[in-house]
């Protein structure tokens, strides 16, 4: 009876950690998925030093949304790569020279495709 009350604890303290050591499913309440193409900023000094944005499709009036990245990884700073980016919006906007203002999001999970 001992043992496997000793099991059932230890269950129960590994997957609490495992929940807790997992942000990404409490940041993913309010995240986005979607499919893009990463593209190098040309004028990175008009935009607060990103030098990448996401070009992501859309199905509204204008072609595509623009995000810019918070924490992106280096390996997927590469113009012309497509990515499937999870995201969440945050309350910062860049004004971004002739481009006008565009949101900065925080990347929660990215993949090349």
């Amino acid at each position: 009876m001992k043992k496997i009350l000793k099991f059932a604890i230890i269950l129960l303290f590994a997957g609490s950690f495992s929940c807790g050591n997992n942000n990404d499913s409490e940041q993913c309440e309010q995240c986005i998925t979607e499919t893009g193409t990463m593209m190098l900023n040309p004028e990175p000094h008009l935009c607060d030093e990103y030098e990448y944005f996401i070009a992501i499709p859309s199905t509204n009036t204008i072609p595509f949304k623009v995000y810019l990245p918070n924490n992106l990884p280096d390996e997927f700073k590469s113009h012309n790569l497509s990515v499937q980016v999870t995201y969440r919006l945050t309350d910062e906007i860049q004004q971004c020279g002739f481009s006008g203002k565009t949101q900065v999001i925080n990347v929660i999970k990215i993949v090349k495709l």
